[in-house]
């Protein structure tokens, strides 16, 4: 049975090993921006000292007692502008499962946890950032209920 729960600091070695699998595969499609992961990529103890600080919320998943999933959004309130109403909404930052328990609805009850928590908390909406290579994610989010609001491009100036 799958479980997910707010997060404790007791949590996070196990969501620092997650977090160093998904840098892993974000590293191998593009290296030219993602450094390799390691100890010092995701160290437990930042992660330890983020939880339950103001603004940031982190969740996990568990099957038989093991952290097999994990989440991380900051609330965000962005000011009004003379372009731009105000806005304030919940940034899902970080997600991963780990790479053996994939496919088993783990990520889904995640996003759940993430969405009902912006509902409750009044904010306008869940937003994310996902990389284009990553189609798998890209379409995790689309079935549910998640649409392209910003594209960001880049052209490379060639140099090295």
């Amino acid at each position: 049975m799958i479980t997910t729960r707010a997060a404790t600091p007791d949590d996070a070695d196990s969501i620092s090993a997650i977090a160093c699998e998904v840098q892993a595969a974000h590293a191998a499609a593009l290296p030219d921006i993602f450094k390799p992961a390691g100890l010092e990529t995701f160290p437990a103890a930042t992660i330890a000292t983020s939880i339950g600080q103001p603004g940031q919320l982190w969740w996990v998943a568990t099957t038989d007692g093991a952290v097999v999933g994990y989440a991380y959004a900051v609330i965000q309130r962005l000011p009004e502008t003379p372009w731009r109403r105000a806005t304030e909404f919940l940034m899902l930052d970080q997600m991963g499962v780990r790479s053996d328990r994939r496919g088993a609805g783990i990520g889904s009850g995640l996003l759940r946890a993430v969405i009902d928590k912006a509902e409750h908390l009044g904010l306008g909406a869940t937003r994310l950032q996902v990389w284009a290579f990553n189609d798998r994610a890209r379409a995790f989010y689309r079935r549910h209920g998640f649409v392209e609001e910003q594209a960001r491009l880049i052209r490379h100036t060639g140099r090295a």
